[in-house]
C-alpha cells in the first residue's frame, strides 16, 4: 500500500511486455472526474494520462491513443482504472473513543 500512497510507479506485464504505469495522484482523479464530465472516452484518457516510457507519457494526445487497438486500450485501462482503488479494500482501524472512562 505504501507503493501507491506514494505514487511509485507499477510495472505490469501486459501482452509479453513490461509496462510502466504512473499511479495515480489527487490531481489525476480531479482531472479524471473533469475528462468524465467531458464525455472523455475514459479507457483512452487512462492509457494517455498513465502509461509511461521512462519518465514521460507514452503518447502525447488523446487522438493518438484513440488510434491503437480498442480490445488493448480497455483491457490496459482496467490495470489502471484498479490503482485508482488500491487500498481501499483494506479494514479501517476502529476509531478510538473520546468518552472519559
Amino acid at each position: 500500500m505504501i507503493q501507491a500512497l506514494l505514487a511509485r510507479p507499477k510495472r505490469i506485464e501486459f501482452r509479453g511486455e513490461h509496462v510502466v504505469l504512473r499511479r495515480p495522484t489527487v490531481a489525476d482523479l480531479v482531472a479524471l472526474m473533469d475528462a468524465n464530465e467531458r464525455g472523455v472516452f475514459l479507457p483512452a484518457w487512462y492509457v494517455l494520462t498513465h502509461v509511461m516510457d521512462g519518465d514521460a507519457q507514452a503518447f502525447e494526445s488523446l487522438e493518438q491513443v484513440m488510434r491503437l487497438d480498442a480490445t488493448a486500450v480497455n483491457e490496459l485501462s482496467r490495470h489502471i482504472d484498479a490503482m485508482y482503488g488500491e487500498g481501499q479494500d483494506l479494514p479501517q482501524a476502529p476509531a478510538k473513543s473520546c468518552e472519559a472512562s
